[in-house]
Order: C-alpha cells, then structure tokens, then sequence
C-alpha cells in the first residue's frame, strides 16, 4: 500500500495539478545521500513498471532508461540529476507568500506552490441601488490571511523525508472573513469571522490530505450576537479522481476538478446564556461542501472563464436542525494571470453560519484575489 500510494504520487506529479506540493522521487534515496544507485534504481523502477500503461508513467520509465544509457549505468546517479532528467520542466515550491486573499478560507491553501494555488475564487464585490424604493446595498465576501509560522519549519525536510513520515508541512495563520450584505435603509444580514488557523498536509490513502483546524470569535454584521467557536475542515487531494486537483496536459487550458470538504463547525454564544431558545445558545454542525469547478481559454477569451456551482449541506448534532445553501456562478477572467475577473452569481438557501437567516440572490460582482 504504501509504494502504491508513493507511486501515485509520482504519476500524478507528471502533469500541472492543484495541490501537489511535494515530489516523492526523495523517498528512494534510501540513504539520503543525494544520490540514487542501481538498486534504488531499480526499485523505482519496479514501482513503475506495473503501472507502464499509463502515458505519464511510461514518460518517466523510458526517460530514466535514457538517462542510465546515456551516462553508461553508473553506480550513482545525483538524484537532482535524476528530477532534472524526468521531469524537465518541474518547479521548484515557493513557499515565502504571507498574505492571501480568497472568497473564503475553505479556498485558501497556505502550503500549496504558487503555480498550483486556486486563485480563481477571489473575494468578491457587488453593489445594488434600489432606485424605485430607494436605499442600496453592498455585498462583501472574502478572506484576508497572514502567514504567521513560516512552512518548512515543522515537518521533515524532503530530503530527508521517509513513508513513515506523515506529516509534509505545516503553518499557522491569522485570518478575517466576511460574508455578508450591508443595506442603507434596514439591518445589515451576514457575519465575520476573525480567528488563528492551523493547517497541515500528510500523506496516507490519497495523494495528500489537507488538515484546517481554525479557533475564531464570530460577530453578525449588526454586532448584535457574538459567537465563539472552532472549525476542522478535512480536504482529500487526489489528482487522478479530480478530487480538490486535477491533471492538466500542458497543450490544454482546460481545468475540471471537484471541491470536496468534510466541516465539523461548532460554536456557542456567550450572550445568550439567559436566551429561552435553546438553540441560540450553540450549534455542533456536521457537513460539507460538495462543488465542481471548470475553467477553460478559448481564442475570443484569451484570459479565459469559470463556471462552478456547490452545494453546503449541515446537520446539528446538537437540536437535529438542518440547513441547506446552494450557488451557481459564471466569471470572465479580466487578466492574464487570473486573478481578477468579472462574473455572476445566484445564490439560495441558509447558511450554517447564520441559519435563522435565508439568502436569495442574484449578484453581478468583481472578483479578486491573491
């Protein structure tokens, strides 16, 4: 089990994916030496070989022959030699960006390289003026984050890493988060969240598995209920089953991925100790989000577009109450790099943030992100 899952991830590092971090052509070095030897050759070979059938794993078994016929299959063979040789065009991880902006922190990977982050899903913008009744609104939903505790500071070094290492990476951030609508002529609907997040990548049945463990102190836009509470958010990355990644040909500009997030969300009010409604007083919710994503460039959009729709389904553990909230947007990208775009959205249903509130809308927003 575990060369397969080694192995998988080898394959899938063969072609540009969102959320894979780290090449395990390291763990073959048995002796951390920096070189690969005959036999770790061939045990990288063995891995390969029962999966030859696959395009992206045959470039990478022949390529290694290549390599040992051109240098007369030496004893060793540098193992950035070996990556250089496989996979030409392979990136190295930037891990230095601090601050990110995003719809929300469920679409914030802070140990992801930079040219596999989500950045399409940006905070957003959209303003409404009611000329008939007068007044205007403005919605807000986005996520600030600061990277607190560098990556690279917790786990084993990949050079030095092994199947029995885990744990990949870590880091700890601080975020603010908005989500809400702001009107001119009755009570603001939506909430805030401020808050510390810790996240962790490891290794076991899919290519990796993204763990999000945030504490924050939540208000209403209204400041007339404050909350208390902690999330865990359990993201599976498994790029061949486009789950939270995908596989992308280097001739294409195609992108298709699932977004998939296991939530526990629990909160509590402190001032509502005295509320006759026992609901008031705290929520345990059980959930997710299920979505898809497609993004592609064709010649009369040259930056390209979105399309995604997601559903958030919650159930609470605590007073059996469910909620439901479903969306679907469209988006013209406005850049080269992706990061701002121009797009709409509909919206319906209650969130379990605020579940006594129920959202219909139809938005023309701005989006951005970084």
């Amino acid at each position: 089990m575990l060369k397969q899952v080694r192995l998988l991830l080898l394959a899938s590092f063969v072609s540009t994916y969102a959320h894979a971090k780290t090449f395990e052509l390291d763990d073959y070095d048995e002796n951390n030496d920096g070189k690969l030897s005959r036999q770790e050759r061939v045990n990288l070979r063995n891995d390969l070989g029962p999966y030859g059938t696959e395009d992206r794993v045959a470039s990478v078994f022949f390529a290694l022959n290549k390599l040992e016929r051109e240098r007369g299959n030496p004893d060793q063979i540098p193992t950035e030699d070996v990556k250089a040789a496989l996979f030409p065009d392979a990136v190295k991880c930037d891990l230095s960006q601090r601050v990110f902006l995003r719809d929300s922190l469920r679409n914030i990977a802070f140990l992801d390289c930079p040219e596999n982050r989500e950045k399409s899903g940006g905070a957003s913008i959209s303003y409404t003026e009611d000329f008939e009744n007068g007044g205007s609104s403005g919605t807000l939903k986005g996520v600030l984050g600061y990277v607190l505790i560098e990556p690279g500071r917790v786990a084993t070094p990949p050079a030095q890493r092994t199947m029995q290492d885990v744990l990949d990476d870590a880091a700890l951030a601080v975020f603010a988060e908005v989500d809400g609508t702001l009107n001119s002529t009755q009570n603001h609907e939506g909430f805030a969240r401020f808050g510390v997040e810790a996240e962790a990548w490891t290794r076991g049945i899919f290519d990796q598995t993204i763990w999000d463990l945030a504490g924050y102190y939540q208000p209403d836009l209204n400041f007339d209920t404050h909350a208390i509470g902690a999330e865990l958010r359990v993201t599976p990355v498994h790029a061949t089953a486009y789950l939270n990644s995908y596989l992308k040909p280097k001739d294409s500009n195609r992108k298709f991925f699932f977004q998939v997030n296991g939530i526990l969300d629990a909160f509590a009010f402190p001032n509502a100790v005295n509320s006759s409604s026992i609901e008031d007083s705290g929520y345990v919710w059980l959930g997710g989000r299920l979505g898809a994503v497609y993004e592609d460039k064709v010649k009369a959009l040259p930056n390209g577009f979105r399309l995604s729709a997601e559903t958030l389904q919650f159930w609470d553990a605590l007073h059996g109450e469910t909620t439901n909230h479903y969306s679907a947007a469209a988006a013209l990208f406005l850049n080269e790099t992706q990061t701002t775009s121009l797009g709409v959205e509909f919206v319906s249903g209650r969130k379990h943030e605020l579940p006594q509130s129920r959202q219909e809308q139809f938005m023309v927003k701005i989006n951005f992100s970084y």
